[in-house]
């Protein structure tokens, strides 16, 4: 499966023989690498505009941010503070 990888902060995206994408994710806060694995057709399917939430359900708010901004979870908290309850 071959497809354009629009966001920099993605450095690369590799499918398995499982049908299964591992996609390596820079944060551009810390650089630190973060490895996120999903359903291949649904990463393709968002890379070429579904909605994340759609495409993607199975993954955490986290992982969903880190693949939208290149921001960690860390580095979010960092820059917007944490959520209050």
């Amino acid at each position: 499966m071959k497809f354009f990888l629009p966001k920099s902060h993605i450095i690369a995206s590799n499918e398995n023989n499982c049908g299964q994408m591992e996609s390596v994710v820079k944060c551009i806060g810390c650089n630190k690498e973060h490895r996120i694995v999903t359903n291949a057709q649904k990463y393709v399917d968002w890379l070429n505009g579904e909605l994340i939430n759609n495409a993607l359900p199975e993954l955490n708010a986290e992982q969903k941010e880190l693949l939208i901004s290149g921001t960690c979870n860390s580095c979010w908290d960092l820059m917007w503070g944490e959520e209050e309850d």
